[in-house]
């Protein structure tokens, strides 16, 4: 047994390096790259699909919403043309690898598919219709949780009186929102704030 505050060591293998996996197909990366940018469009579509009805009581577009999606793409190829620029102006070293070496490519040809993705009605319809219903079930999910954490009856513990104050507090902003929208809706074109 080992003394106390000492473990004894443990013996392992030799450390064997892991293998080398080779390089992704160039339209592999662009493919994906492109991808993930979709995603972070759609999320900027949800974001301000919510932002829009919940603060600023708009109505949806769907106009808005694809100029928007379309001018989000346009920003993500800028940058990306940027990138391949600074990338080029890189001095790589002679043992840079083949992956450092294509960035540069890879970069403008991610630049060109998101600008192909800007240039596509069917593609910017259907982000925008994914960011609907995504800000929807967000929207949906938020109120059901503080509706069911409002309805959740008194435990008879010490907590009862702060989860109360939490509860009305909750009731009292679902409500105060719902009402407001209502009156928004239901004052003259011209005093509508």
């Amino acid at each position: 047994m080992a003394p106390l505050g000492r473990r004894r060591a443990r013996r392992s293998a030799p450390y064997e390096p892991p293998p080398i996996l080779p390089v992704a197909p160039i339209e592999r990366v662009v493919d994906e790259g492109a991808l993930i940018s979709a995603t972070t469009v759609r999320m900027a579509m949800k974001n301000r699909l919510i932002v829009d009805a919940l603060r600023d009581g708009r109505r949806f577009d769907a106009d808005v919403l694809r100029a928007a999606a379309r001018a989000q793409f346009l920003v993500l190829a800028r940058e990306n043309d940027e990138t391949a620029v600074r990338v080029d102006r890189l001095d790589l070293p002679d043992d840079a690898s083949a992956e450092h070496r294509r960035r540069p490519e890879v970069h403008r040809m991610l630049a060109a598919a998101l600008r192909a993705a800007a240039d596509d009605p069917e593609r910017l319809t259907a982000i925008v219709c994914a960011a609907r219903d995504d800000a929807l079930q967000e929207v949906v999910d938020e109120l059901t949780t503080r509706l069911v954490l409002r309805d959740r009856p008194p435990t008879g513990g010490p907590d009862d009186e702060f989860e109360r104050f939490h509860r009305l507090r909750d009731f009292i902003e679902i409500d105060l929102a719902a009402l407001e929208a209502q009156a928004r809706r239901n004052a003259p074109p011209g005093d509508r704030s």
